[in-house]
């Protein structure tokens, strides 16, 4: 099926076909200034297949219907027509679809599977064709025995350390920059190299372009080994004691060249470090120490981890002692029963002592024999508890059994009703003192508000008195 040829407009003598029945859309915008206000300037039409000479290549397919739209007022023969094909919906394939949605119905409401991949073991390193242990090889030059001439040109580190920088860069396995460490006579340089022969050439003989300074062997792990031999590890440092004065009750033992703290909960743990091992050595058999009436426990840095845990494997609770007592006034009962260390916790609300009293013993021997003994302190019996029932004591009394809300350590002295009466009257008795208090408060505020009320009225006076001599002179 073919379609005519549309008429020429070249020939004016040849009619164009009759326009179509279009449907028009209302509440269009004109389209040129000369359009009327109400008439529609688009219009809608439906052209048929045998129109636009569409060919069917399949006849069981039906054809899509077109949908043009034409501006009023032209010649259809004029107008580029535009169409565009319906929207056909399907089950799968909506207006509303991703793109990303699968075509086929086949896994819509499924869960995707992704291949998880297992972890493959690392491969043998002994059997490797090519194992590869990069190592540095430090070096350390001392301030002691460096040279005057040196010392006097550098006299900050970052002075000498840009200086080291400067003459070793020419190894072309060089570190990092020099940095210095320690303090005293124990400040020096560090650098290190990633070859054994300018690390070798380095340390042979003094550097003449450093002004004869010298650098030696050094090794990290014999540095680290050697400062555990001088340092103690100590714990239950309350957090109102600070670093200077750690550092103070150590120095009686020994040299202290190294002091720091660090919280760990509700309490300090200190690092401290002596010029020499000898003051480490005494502490092997010294589990804690006293200051300012409070117990600091400690053990040398160097000790192993089940060195350390045989310090607290054999505890007792000593449970009833009074409120605000510190381990200075219990030493006497720490000595009597073999303890090794004490310990009276504080309270993380109010930070003030428990009524009860950690005591550390060398052995269980020691425990069980001190748990045979009965002790009273201040004329107050004291009761032995294991570690685990310390939740179980009362934190006013330190008695088991008990609870904050009905132990009360003060007795309560009972007043008649008569006497009440009286004391309320003449503001005497036990409520004197509060009511004389409160009574001083508000008297005392009178007091200021009057002192308040004649400065104004001072103020007011003499600035209308300096009116009145400013319009007495001007007047005169």
């Amino acid at each position: 099926m073919t379609t005519p040829p549309a008429p020429s407009v070249i020939n004016p003598d040849i009619l164009s076909p009759p326009r179509p029945v279009v449907s028009t859309p209302s509440g269009d915008r004109p389209l040129s200034p000369t359009s009327t206000a109400g008439a529609p300037n688009k219009r809608t039409r439906t052209i048929s297949d045998d129109a636009m000479n569409v060919d069917i290549t399949s006849p069981s397919a039906p054809a899509p219907n077109l949908i043009s739209t034409v501006p009023s007022g032209l010649p259809v023969n004029k107008v580029h027509v535009i169409t565009s094909p319906q929207n056909i919906t399907t089950p799968v394939e909506t207006v509303d679809a991703s793109i990303h949605a699968p075509s086929n119905t086949s896994g819509k409401g499924k869960a995707v599977a992704f291949d998880i991949p297992e972890r493959r073991p690392s491969p043998d390193g002994n059997a490797a064709a090519i194992k590869s242990a990069p190592s540095r090889y430090h070096a350390a030059a001392y301030l002691r025995d460096a040279p005057d001439a040196f010392k006097a040109k550098f006299t900050t580190n970052r002075s000498m350390c840009d200086e080291v920088d400067c003459s070793l860069s020419r190894y072309s396995s060089y570190g990092a920059r020099a940095r210095c460490d320690g303090s005293g006579d124990n400040k020096k340089i560090l650098v290190f190299f990633n070859n054994h022969d300018d690390f070798t050439d380095c340390v042979n003989s003094p550097r003449a372009d450093l002004l004869d300074l010298a650098f030696s062997h050094y090794s990290l792990a014999d540095a680290k080994l050697s400062d555990e031999m001088k340092s103690l590890f100590v714990t239950d440092i309350p957090l109102f004691l600070t670093e200077t004065q750690v550092r103070q009750a150590f120095s009686r033992y020994g040299t202290v060249i190294k002091c720091k703290l660090t919280p760990r909960k509700h309490y300090h743990n200190g690092h401290i470090q002596f010029s020499s091992a000898d003051a480490v050595t005494q502490f092997n058999d010294i589990w804690t120490i006293i200051y300012l009436g409070n117990s600091l426990c400690v053990c040398p840095a160097s000790f192993s981890k089940s060195q350390r845990d045989s310090c607290r494997e054999h505890v007792a609770i000593l449970a009833g002692i009074p409120k605000n007592i510190k381990e200075a006034d219990l030493l006497e009962i720490a000595t009597q029963v073999n303890a090794k260390a004490l310990n009276v916790p504080l309270s993380i609300s109010s930070y003030k002592p428990k009524p009860y009293v950690y005591l550390n013993f060398s052995s269980f021997e020691s425990l069980e024999a001190a748990k045979e003994m009965t002790v009273a302190f201040r004329g107050k019996g004291l009761t032995w508890h294991p570690p685990n029932e310390a939740q179980t004591l009362c934190h006013v009394c330190g008695r088991p059994g008990c609870s904050s809300s009905v132990c009360n350590p003060r007795t309560t002295q009972k007043v008649d009703d008569c006497l009440n009466k009286l004391y309320s009257r003449f503001n005497a008795g036990p409520r004197r003192g509060r009511q004389d208090s409160r009574q001083s408060r508000e008297n005392s505020n009178s007091r200021s508000r009057s002192r308040s009320n004649s400065r104004s009225r001072n103020n007011n006076s003499s600035s209308s008195r300096s009116d009145q001599c400013w319009h007495w002179t001007h007047s005169n």
